[in-house]
This record gives structure tokens, C-alpha cells and sequence, in this order.
């Protein structure tokens, strides 16, 4: 069932009317779209560089009003103030005098002093919330959504802000795929829990729901087989105890685990071949970085599963990517930006990993990285 149904149903459940009839996205991910489209007078979308004199956050204010469909009636609105210093805005609701401090110091944009006032006010007076939307510019989106609502979206669907969350979800049950991982930051699916475990190394030590077969675990298997597929996750991160998934899946009865997670580079190539019309076209984003290098790479064996989007090699001869490789792969983000992730590893000590992201403008730190891992110094402890 793809996101924008998973929503849809949610919000009929708590009967919260849905304009289905308005919304012609057949499926899609995009939660900008999908409120806008389907709860559009609880949707606001604005620039918040709108803020032209201290009379403007009276206008703002009321947008903000506008979206609760009457839940919010503040009444005797006014503002008060300087745009250099503090704006504040006054109004009444039931029956009392209120009023937000706003720090604005010459800004001309809605600062976040006002969504810190609006949003601890609705926290504390009302039954609902807005949820902010990523818009992927510098617009303002809302939907004022029932709290409970609110938070389920914002769990399962907008992304997770930790490991330990998703650790959490997935193993009381949750479905990889349930997760919004365009909207999950990657210190949350390629970091570390708050006990030092990665997701993968956390879920294959993780103590299942009751009734979950163990092993072998047909879950775990097709979660994994999931993060390798669909998601961002890298399985192949150690723990900071220097454990990898590789060898905490040797201990379990899952074949597909072991292959998956262990396989061998027993085909490996030379950069000389690599580079050479022999072998697979490569990226010419990926080729920029390695050719230059060919001379610390000699000595460097190439996973037979480099191809056009990736590199992956190490100084041994036959290796297992989870234990000693270097790999670089060329991605691009939700707004279609180039970026280079690189992964180094040497297992067995924690603090031997390297995850990174870098922009196109960075490939000499790439390179720097690559002749210390070819030279032994990248390591404090080779």
C-alpha cells in the first residue's frame, strides 16, 4: 500500500475529512502533495520572508488561525513593537489576555521565536497541532492535523530522528518499508544507538516479538534483504564494539545472511583493468576521482561488483566488503544533487569506519582518503 493510501485511510479513521475527489495523485510520497491535495483547508504553504513591518505577523497569525477550522478563535488580535527588537502580538481567547514575544532583531522573515511561541501555546491549549512538511525550498508548509495523527505521520511516515527509533519500530514489528526515508536524516539510518549499535548490528541482537521464529528468522532475512534493495541503510557498518553483521550472522542459521553479507570478492581486478575499455563503463564522476590516483591504487584489488554507479576495492586479494574495502558510489538526493557517499572499513575496531557524504566539489578530500587508506595511515592503530 503506498503512502498516500496509508494516509488517507489514517485520516478517515479519525474521521478527518479527505478530498478525495480533488486529489488526482494515483500514489505518491511526496507529503507536500499529499495534504495539499487531500486536506487542503488544513494545508498552509507560504514564504515566511513575508515580514515587510511588525502589521505582518497580525496577517501570518491569521493564516495560522485559518487552518485549525475554528478550533483556534483568538479574538482582539494586534501587534505591538519594533522590527529591530521585539514584535509582540497580542490577542484574547477565552476570555483571557495573551500575547507572544517575538525576537525579531531587524529580520524579515517569520523568525523562530514565533514558531516556538505558536506551537508551545497549541501544545498546551488545543487538541490538535500543525506538522511542518518538507517543501525541499525555502517555503513554509503546515497541516493541522488531531495530535495523535500528527505524531503517527510524523513517526512512521516523515522519518525517524534516531536510530534507537527506527531499532524500536522495526523490531516490535514495523515494516522497512513503512519508513519515509527520503524524510529520515542519514545520522539516524547510518549512525549509531544511543548503546553504540548500528540498525543492522542492533536488529540481529535485537530480542523479537513472541512468536517470531529464530532462527532462522524469515523476517530478519527479508528485512535485510529490503535494506540492501530499497533503503539507505548500510548493512555492512560495524558496531562500536568492532562487530561486524557479517560475523554476528555466522552465529545465526541464515544462509541468505551470510551470503548476502559475507560474500567474497574472489574475481577481483586490477585498476588497470578497471579503467580500461575491458571492464564496465564507468561513471565519469567515479572516473575523475580514481584515474588521478591509479598510481596509489596498484597494489589495489577491485570487487568484481564495481560497475558504472560504484567502486569498491581493498589491498587484499580476496576480501569481504564488510570487513576491509573501500567503496565510493555516486547518488543524488531528493532535489536530484550529485553526491558521493564513501564507505571505509577495517573490522574489528570500532572507530575503524568511515561513512561519509561529499558534494561533487570535494573529490581532492576523497582522494586524500584514498592514499592514506593505500599508504596504512588512515588508521590509528595500523
Amino acid at each position: 500500500m503506498d503512502l498516500l493510501k496509508r494516509i488517507t485511510n489514517l485520516l478517515k479513521k479519525h474521521k478527518i475529512n479527505v478530498e478525495t475527489e480533488l486529489c488526482d495523485l494515483e500514489s505518491s510520497n511526496d507529503l507536500f502533495q499529499i495534504f495539499e491535495s487531500i486536506t487542503p483547508e488544513r494545508f498552509l504553504h507560504y514564504d515566511p520572508e513575508c515580514i515587510d513591518g511588525i502589521e505582518s505577523y497580525k496577517y501570518v497569525f491569521m493564516q495560522y488561525v485559518d487552518v485549525t477550522l475554528g478550533e483556534f478563535k483568538p479574538t482582539n488580535i494586534s501587534v505591538r513593537g519594533s522590527m529591530d527588537t521585539t514584535v509582540t502580538l497580542h490577542f484574547e481567547y477565552k476570555d483571557k489576555k495573551k500575547k507572544f514575544s517575538i525576537l525579531q532583531d531587524g529580520a524579515s522573515r517569520v523568525t523562530d521565536s514565533f514558531y516556538d511561541k505558536l506551537n508551545n501555546f497549541i501544545q498546551k491549549e488545543l487538541q490538535s497541532k500543525y506538522l511542518t512538511l518538507p517543501t525541499g525550498d525555502q517555503t513554509t508548509a503546515v497541516v493541522y492535523l488531531p495530535k495523535k495523527v500528527a505524531n503517527t505521520i510524523n513517526k512512521h511516515y516523515m522519518g525517524m530522528s534516531s536510530a534507537d527509533d527506527i531499532v524500536a519500530f522495526l523490531v516490535k514489528g514495523g515494516l522497512v518499508e513503512h519508513i519515509n526515508w527520503n524524510h529520515t536524516a542519514p545520522d539516524a539510518y547510518n549512525g549509531y544507538t544511543s548503546e553504540g549499535e548500528t540498525i543492522a548490528t542492533a536488529i540481529l541482537k535485537a530480542k523479537l516479538p513472541e512468536g517470531t521464529p529464530y532462527p532462522p528468522n524469515p523476517r530478519i532475512d527479508g528485512m535485510f534483504e529490503m535494506f540492501t534493495e530499497s533503503t539507505p541503510v548500510n548493512v555492512h557498518l560495524q558496531n562500536k564494539k568492532g562487530e561486524t553483521p557479517y560475523r554476528l550472522a555466522l552465529t545465526g542459521d541464515s544462509v541468505f545472511l551470510k551470503q548476502s553479507l559475507g560474500e567474497i570478492s574472489q574475481d577481483c581486478v586490477s585498476i588497470s583493468k578497471l579503467l580500461s575499455s575491458e571492464w564496465l563503463p564507468i561513471n565519469p564522476e567515479i572516473f575523475k576521482i580514481v584515474e588521478p590516483m591509479k598510481d596509489s591504487l596498484q597494489r589495489a584489488k577491485f570487487h568484481s561488483h564495481s560497475g558504472f554507479y560504484n567502486v569498491i576495492f581493498s589491498l587484499e586479494d580476496n576480501f569481504i566488503i564488510s570487513e576491509n574495502a573501500f567503496s565510493i558510489e555516486g547518488r543524488e538526493n531528493a532535489e536530484g544533487v550529485f553526491y558521493y557517499e564513501v564507505f571505509i572499513q577495517k573490522a574489528g575496531n570500532g572507530n575503524n569506519s568511515i561513512l561519509k557524504n561529499f558534494s561533487e566539489t570535494e573529490v581532492e578530500d576523497i582522494q586524500a582518503l584514498i592514499k592514506q587508506y593505500c599508504d596504512d595511515t588512515l588508521w590509528h592503530d595500523s
